[in-house]
């Protein structure tokens, strides 16, 4: 849509994908880092949507730092890169 803007600026959003990267490397081996838990165990990133978030992550999923896939329960689960190759955790791959 033309003159769309968005409602989080520049700094803002750096400081999301900073938060998220952060929260992630508290994840141990055996935590399931779905956004709820990302929120759960970062009170600045509980003040922002679900909607958000997973739009921040999938930024993080597309520079190559992260990687998703799905738990058991069919949720989506987020891994930094670097757990995933030295803790050797395996996500069921997202199709």
């Amino acid at each position: 849509m033309p003159g769309r803007t968005s409602k989080y600026s520049e700094k803002t959003n750096g400081e999301i994908k900073i938060a998220l990267f952060e929260a992630l490397e508290q994840a141990g081996e055996y935590d399931n880092p779905t956004i709820s838990w990302i929120q759960d165990h970062s009170i600045y990133l509980s003040g922002f949507t679900s909607q958000k978030l997973s739009r921040s992550l999938n930024e993080l999923v597309e520079m190559g730092l992260v990687k998703k896939g799905k738990n058991k329960a069919g949720r989506m689960v987020y891994r930094l890169m670097s757990q995933v190759v030295d803790m050797g955790i395996s996500l069921e791959e997202d199709d």
